[in-house]
């Protein structure tokens, strides 16, 4: 949903930041914020997402 530049943007920090994280504060405390990211997403995808049981690939697709 979002753009190529903005999913490579983030890819490319988290990437740079985890070994940073890892080495400094440990696995534990440096999976929670991966974990809350997690958990903050399902939320909004279930309250925001339309539902598409039922509903041809086609009809989902079209704007």
């Amino acid at each position: 949903m979002f753009p190529t530049e903005i999913r490579a943007t983030a890819v490319g920090v988290g990437t740079f930041l985890t070994p940073i994280a890892l080495d400094s504060w440990g696995i534990g405390p440096t999976m929670l914020p991966a974990g809350a990211v997690s958990v903050v997403g399902v939320a909004v995808s279930v309250a925001m997402a339309p539902e598409t049981l039922g509903r041809s690939l086609e009809s989902c697709s079209a704007t």
